[in-house]
């Protein structure tokens, strides 16, 4: 497969992984910039390192409650009123949860990434460490690549697009990098600015022409 890669598009991606975990638990974006990160984030960090925070009897209610927050988030797009169910679910678990499960489930339920994050950060390190997670450790690939990225993504920060950019290209890479205000982490912004409506088409067409 090596060989026969044209190019490799990444969207909204990371260049370091553990700086990226930080930036979650944190609000402080590369660069020193501070950017309030989206709860999500934080609940998606609880899960992976939940067994290494709370005792082995809680994990798997803590997981089951955490899951049953996500997936509220997700059904909350489209369906508002079975979002609130699964959002009531979620407490109900929490409120089931012995300490320390339950303070975290609280603090996943209430958003309160001020609180979660502080007692998240001691663990991404070890918990996003492998190199091979971090494009900015690997090899430079040998085919052009294309990074597109939200300009105010606060899941991971376009600063890391950036950075990655900078990297790749100072290793003798071909990169092409667009940070856009039409698009977020995760959806377009329809009410964007010609001139960014422009440089997404000129992105793309750069892309499509390899």
């Amino acid at each position: 497969l090596r060989d026969r890669v044209a190019f490799v598009l990444s969207f909204g991606g990371h260049g370091d992984l553990p700086r990226t975990l930080q930036y979650l638990c944190t609000g402080a974006s590369p660069g020193g910039a501070t950017l309030p990160p989206h709860d999500y984030g934080s609940a998606i960090i609880l899960l992976g390192v939940a067994d290494r925070i709370v005792p082995p009897a809680q994990v798997r209610p803590l997981e089951e409650a955490i899951l049953t927050f996500l997936h509220a988030s997700h059904v909350d797009a489209w369906d508002k009123a079975a979002a609130e169910r699964e959002f009531a679910r979620a407490k109900g678990l929490a409120a089931d949860l012995g300490e320390p499960a339950r303070t975290l489930m609280n603090y996943v339920n209430t958003r309160d990434v001020a609180r979660l994050g502080p007692l998240l950060l001691p663990h991404v390190g070890e918990f996003g460490g492998h190199e091979a997670l971090s494009p900015s450790r690997a090899p430079v690939p040998p085919f052009p690549v294309y990074l597109l990225h939200g300009l105010d993504d606060n899941v991971i920060p376009a600063a890391e697009s950036a950075l990655l950019a900078e990297t790749l290209r100072g290793r003798g890479g071909n990169v092409w990098r667009l940070a856009t205000p039409m698009i977020t982490h995760a959806e377009v912004d329809h009410s964007a600015a010609l001139d960014s409506v422009w440089m997404l088409v000129r992105f793309w067409a750069n892309l499509l022409s390899e």
